[in-house]
């Protein structure tokens, strides 16, 4: 019967108590990929748990395309140079949200990627 209270006792003089839970993160997660004159395929894997995502081309043009589709110049989503292209949550079923990113550019550059 000492024992428990004893242990109890101590463990609220040294500040043991239970663990308080952490808050959400509810900020976009960004990732900077180096996109390549070549088909880069899963240069960001792919996250099932991805509600919306923020794609924005730095100095150049890039293609970008989902899944096992191989991007080219003519083929993929295009995005303008210093533009960005979204895509929100419930956009569609066909909207393949959670897939590997692939990319190509006509020239290096870079590709800044915000997942929601």
């Amino acid at each position: 019967m000492r024992k428990p209270l004893l242990l109890m006792t101590v463990a609220v003089a040294i500040g043991v108590t239970h663990a308080f839970a952490q808050p959400t993160n509810l900020a976009p997660f960004q990732t900077n990929v180096t996109v390549a004159v070549t088909a880069t395929m899963n240069a960001v894997p792919a996250n099932p748990t991805r509600k919306g995502l923020i794609l924005c081309a730095g100095a150049n043009p890039v293609n970008v395309s989902f899944g096992t589709v191989t991007p080219t110049a003519t083929t993929g989503l295009a995005i303008a140079a210093g533009t960005c292209f979204s895509f929100l949550p419930y956009m569609g079923a066909t909207v393949a949200m959670g897939a590997q990113i692939n990319t190509i550019g006509a020239m290096a550059s870079t590709l800044s990627v915000f997942e929601l």
